[in-house]
């Protein structure tokens, strides 16, 4: 194989979704496929789980309508409330709504459509600040619905905005549960599914999770909160060794800003470069006072995209010169690896273009 791909445990997956549930067996669980799935490919990861969690969640209808047309049949939430009436009552998905303005345009489509009484989940904005429904304008949006007869409540749900101090976290959960008392008991509205925790909180502060958990994150065994949880890793990007070639000391190895080599380097070279999505840490950099600046800004761009780090084994091997859009060079001087031979990168997923093949093992 000439090009570099990414092996997806699905197992690991749903273990991991498995794991969630066993310690929260009383609550809905959101799988969530929003932005390819974390990497993973939207359509294949939504088909492996749909039927392991209660409800499938994209960010705009554009992916759920490409589950669709792929066949999913589980129920899917559009957590963006930006859409078409027409298509998501079309595509049976279940939009976010966050307006008066876009509740009376869904139950106009409703009817239109002949659709029944159209599910939507109601998005309040608690301390985001992002998009939602503002508290204060909750109970007008409450008097609107309750004149409406092709719309139902089914969710009420919104999102922390700070998942690392306890108190901030229950000071938002509490203000939720105040708009759903509101709900409920002054207005007699009773949504099915209420829910604010994401992987991390819901992992951690399990008791604030209302009764539907949004997992992401802990699906794909990244959660920054695992309490006691053994989550696995869910993915492993590999990339053949094309070729190997003896460089000479004194020589400069690839692009640009290279400093001559101070000893012979034995040079692999691997298809994987920049156009894949990485930021590779390399070696030989120059270190003159000229590149001082590029420097920092490396650094900087390091910390927002940390550099792909290349493996073979367990072994770190380093990339040296600057990689190309579609390659890189590595140091494989004294290893005892030969060409055709995988290796590993350790990468965010979240960084790998959807061109590098995905393979599905199960």
């Amino acid at each position: 194989m000439n090009s570099s791909w990414i092996e997806i445990n699905v197992k690991a997956v749903r273990n991991n979704i498995n794991q969630i549930k066993q310690r929260m067996p009383d609550k809905f669980f959101a799988g969530i496929v929003k932005s390819n799935a974390y990497g993973h490919g939207l359509v294949p990861m939504a088909k492996y789980i749909e039927n392991e969690v209660d409800y499938l969640a994209v960010g705009v209808e554009e992916e759920g309508i490409e589950l669709r047309k792929s066949g999913v049949k589980a129920p899917i939430l559009v957590l963006g409330p930006y859409f078409n009436e027409e298509h998501v009552i079309d595509y049976h998905l279940t939009p976010t709504v966050d307006t008066i303005e876009k509740l009376k345009k869904l139950n106009e489509a409703a009817e239109k459509k002949n659709a029944g009484q159209y599910p939507f989940h109601l998005k309040i904005n608690i301390a985001l600040n992002r998009f939602g429904l503002d508290e204060k304008d909750l109970n007008p949006f409450l008097e609107t619905y309750q004149t409406l007869h092709s719309v139902k409540m089914e969710g009420v749900y919104s999102h922390f905005a700070a998942n690392r101090h306890a108190e901030k976290i229950t000071f938002q959960s509490d203000r939720l549960k105040q708009c759903v008392e509101i709900i409920t008991k002054i207005y007699g509205i009773h949504p099915a599914y209420v829910h604010m925790a994401n992987s991390a909180i819901a992992v951690k502060y399990p008791e604030l999770g209302f009764n539907m958990i949004r997992i992401g994150n802990a699906m794909f065994g990244q959660a920054a909160s695992r309490n006691g949880l053994r989550f696995e890793e869910t993915f492993e990007l590999k990339t053949p060794l094309l070729e190997t070639r003896e460089i000479k000391k004194g020589s400069t190895v690839g692009y640009g800003d290279t400093k001559p080599l101070n000893e012979n380097m034995t040079v692999g070279l691997i298809p994987l470069g920049e156009a894949h999505g990485f930021n590779f840490a390399r070696e030989n950099q120059s270190s003159t006072s000229k590149k001082l600046a590029v420097n920092i800004l490396r650094s900087v761009r390091s910390y927002v995209r940390p550099p792909a780090k290349i493996f073979w084994g367990e072994e770190p091997v380093d990339v040296v010169g600057k990689p190309s859009s579609q390659f890189s060079l590595i140091d494989v001087t004294g290893k005892a690896i030969s060409e055709g031979d995988a290796l590993t990168a350790r990468v965010s997923i979240m960084n790998a273009q959807e061109s590098i093949e995905r393979k599905y093992i199960e």
